[in-house]
């Protein structure tokens, strides 16, 4: 009997050693399910995180995209404006060869002015040595010379007036040409101040860390594929952008050869201008001189 009491009490200790064990099995097993509904939680949370990341380099790619066709489109109205302004040139070099033919004209004119003068001077000594004893005469003489020198005058101040013309018509284009230019570096400047921006967007490095998968089973995988594909886009995306802003570059420093080019025609085409207004000073000061020197020749 005794024996049995004993056997009893060691199955009961046996069951409660028993029982207490499997509830600490449970206790265990409900903690690790909670830590692994947490766990579950803050990767779906990570994904979601990760989705919105990649919807806002989306959207900054398409943002990217389209001011980087704003500054194709500008760089093509630039081109076009140099190139108008390569014509317009070509045109005031025109009006330049224009403008020396009609200074060789006036020279010519010139030339054959002084023919006639000295031809009239010729004149006038032979009516001088033949009518020397008719006063009379004489007289006469000094008012065909005085008409002839009033013809002289008028000559010279229409020439002169023209030249004039001419060189207001050059002036003009060359102001002309020159606030184009001026226009022409304000586009180049706003163009560099607009790759700059886009280059200081483009300098964001990726920020996301690749995490190793700390869950288990198949929400781990999916979890690290979605972090490996997030960071692969990252990149494409970026190299995109790198690349779009080199040919931006690319395209600037086109811009920027032109615009040097325009400058130099233009310094050319102004030192031309101011040569062809130095020869038609030299030109109008030579004919003042000769109708000067012309007016002190024949007497009062």
């Amino acid at each position: 009997m005794q024996d049995h009491d004993n056997l009893v009490k060691q199955l009961v200790d046996e069951t409660k050693a028993a029982l207490a064990d499997v509830l600490a099995r449970r206790s265990h097993a409900m903690e690790a399910a909670r830590q692994f509904e947490e766990q579950v939680a803050a990767k779906f949370a990570q994904a979601s995180h990760l989705q919105a990341q990649l919807h806002e380099i989306a959207a900054a790619k398409k943002v990217c995209e389209g001011q980087i066709a704003d500054l194709k489109r500008e760089l093509e109205e630039t081109r076009e404006a140099v190139k108008i302004a390569e014509a317009r040139e070509q045109e005031a070099n025109a009006e330049i060869d224009e403008a020396n033919v009609i200074i060789e004209d006036l020279n010519g004119q010139m030339a054959a002015l002084d023919e006639r003068v000295r031809g009239l001077e010729e004149k006038l000594a032979e009516s001088d040595a033949i009518n020397q004893g008719l006063e009379d005469d004489k007289e006469e003489l000094r008012e065909k010379v005085a008409e002839l020198q009033a013809e002289v005058a008028e000559a010279a101040e229409k020439h002169a007036s023209q030249m004039q013309s001419e060189v207001d018509a050059a002036a003009k284009a060359n102001a002309h040409l020159t606030a184009k230019a001026a226009q022409l570096s304000a586009e180049v400047v706003r163009l560099e101040t607009s790759l700059s921006a886009m280059q200081a967007r483009v300098q964001v490095r990726p920020t996301l860390c690749a995490r190793g998968p700390t869950m288990f089973g198949a929400l781990g995988g999916f979890v690290h594929t979605l972090e490996q594909f997030s960071h692969g886009v990252c990149i494409l995306l970026l190299q995109d952008l790198e690349r779009s802003a080199g040919v931006a570059e690319m395209d600037l420093a086109k811009v920027k050869a032109e615009r040097d080019t325009a400058a130099l025609a233009r310094a050319n085409l102004q030192s031309e201008l101011e040569r062809t207004h130095r020869q038609q000073g030299a030109c109008a000061r030579s004919s003042c001189d000769r109708i000067a020197t012309r007016s002190h020749t024949y007497p009062r």
